[in-house]
């Protein structure tokens, strides 16, 4: 393992306690963790630290907020990896539209009997947008239907033909998989400032947030290779340098934290 160096100094956010206490009780509230084991599971990643490392500047609804975003999006992206949603492209699809519509505040009949995670988007969505642009709105719902839908389908044939994407496809799709996007839209709503939609189109924004989505997913394969190897996943810039530049994996992770 390389050590990757950091410039830029990190902080924690002051509410952290608290939003660990929040995220508790919102997930027991919308029924997210069904088992011992899941519960266990979730604590120890600690959403509520992640978030008051990523968000160090929210206050403490800011805070809550987002603790509960990584929570479902860990939740979603288990689903994928390790339920029903990811087994079934029919279920997916299903899952998919319903998310859409909660986006689009169109809520569907028998609203009642939606899966835990598509009910807790929908109280999760309403504390989210409502001082939210229609451009904003519109943006973020962009990026977690691609999120979902890339990590099904793009994932999924790769996996189905066992084909190692190349890195030029990997790099585009990975900040998809990863709900970067999502994630930066998500400052904008902790910090109470949007970014215009003409300054967000331009070359110069979208090559600095493209740059900044690339390291969060470049250093997040770097420490989690040996994990994804042992899973057999080839879904990791690591390995897909590897792979393609035909190097030993030391050399393929110098390249990735040059890259970085």
């Amino acid at each position: 393992m390389l050590d990757i160096d950091c410039p830029f100094p990190f902080a924690i956010n002051p509410h952290v306690q608290q939003a660990r206490e929040h995220l508790r009780a919102w997930t027991r509230a919308n029924g997210l963790l069904r088992s011992r084991h899941a519960r266990e599971r979730f604590e120890r990643a600690d959403f509520g630290w992640f978030a008051a490392l990523v968000y160090p500047t929210a206050d403490a609804e800011g805070l809550n907020l987002m603790a509960d975003w990584f929570a479902w999006l860990f939740l979603v992206d288990d689903q994928l990896d390790d339920g029903d949603f990811g087994r079934s492209s029919e279920r997916m699809e299903e899952i998919t539209a319903l998310v859409r519509g909660v986006l689009l505040d169109r809520e569907p009949p028998g609203a009642t009997r939606l899966p835990p995670i598509v009910a807790s988007l929908s109280e999760l969505w309403r504390r989210t947008a409502h001082d939210a642009s229609d451009s904003w709105r519109g943006r973020f719902m962009d990026h977690l239907v691609q999120c979902l839908t890339t990590a099904t389908v793009w994932e999924a044939e790769n996996r189905m033909r066992g084909s190692v994407p190349s890195e030029e496809s990997y790099i585009f799709n990975r900040r998809h998989t990863g709900a970067i996007y999502a994630c930066m839209d998500l400052i904008e709503v902790v910090e109470k400032v949007e970014v215009p939609a003409p300054v967000y189109d331009t070359p110069v924004f979208r090559t600095a947030l493209d740059a900044a989505c690339n390291v969060v997913c470049w250093v997040n394969d770097v420490y989690s290779l040996a994990k994804e190897r042992a899973l057999g996943e080839v879904h990791n810039l690591v390995h897909v340098v590897q792979h393609h530049r035909r190097l030993d994996e030391h050399k393929a992770l110098e390249v990735v934290s040059a890259a970085i």
